[in-house]
């Protein structure tokens, strides 16, 4: 039995685009279909917190509002007197050196 090349190439070629145009029909039925942000809406009693501080209802910040920088600095420190000072001098240094680095803020 001999096995007739060309044949065999035309048919892996066809084989082939049905696939290639099979993928694209499913990529264009996805980019069709699909949303690109969904509508995640609040309620009004989502959109406030209570803040511990003063007790007053405060709206939370918006995905597209203006970005705050802030860092929070948690030492465990039971028992450690004479070592807290000379870390958090180590620390203060580290963040003053990477304020003036690049151009970051800390509070």
């Amino acid at each position: 039995m001999e096995i007739d090349t060309d044949k065999m190439i035309l048919f892996f070629l066809i084989l082939s685009s049905i696939f290639v145009l099979l993928i694209g029909l499913v990529l264009v039925i996805v980019l069709m279909t699909s949303v690109p942000y969904p509508d995640l809406g609040r309620c009004k009693s989502e959109e406030y917190f209570l803040d511990p501080n003063d007790k007053k209802k405060k709206k939370f910040a918006s995905l597209l509002s203006t970005p705050e920088v802030q860092l929070s600095v948690i030492v465990p420190s039971y028992n450690e007197e004479k070592r807290l000072p000379i870390m958090m001098d180590e620390c203060l240094g580290y963040l003053e050196s990477r304020k003036v680095s690049r151009l970051s803020r800390y509070l």
